[in-house]
């Protein structure tokens, strides 16, 4: 994996990412994230910021994830025909009052 060292402050309009940023605009985890970095050629180089703090710009994630497939959606007839509920049965929980055995 190839850390861009010395990249210099952000140009004008380019967001950096920090990890945690990446994982909550669903880019995965932190292991899927580091997995990528080092194994997949089409995923953006991390930024060496200082010496312990890396970043991603924000558009070359936003690009990277445009590039990965969508799940096929099913056609209208049949999104139609699964709308509303599946299971008419509704679970009720049990009170945990109800479930404990009390010794008197």
């Amino acid at each position: 994996m190839e850390i861009l060292e010395n990249a210099g402050a952000a140009p004008r309009g380019r967001k950096l990412l920090r990890e945690k940023e990446l994982t909550n605009m669903g880019a995965g985890s932190h292991s899927t994230i580091w997995r990528r970095a080092g194994t997949d050629p089409t995923w953006p180089r991390p930024i060496k910021l200082g010496e312990n703090s890396i970043a991603w710009f924000e558009d070359e994630i936003l690009a990277w994830l445009a590039t990965r497939p969508r799940l096929h959606a099913k056609s209208d007839a049949a999104d139609s025909a699964s709308i509303g509920p599946q299971n008419t049965q509704v679970a009720t929980a049990t009170p945990v009052a109800a479930r404990r055995k009390h010794k008197r």
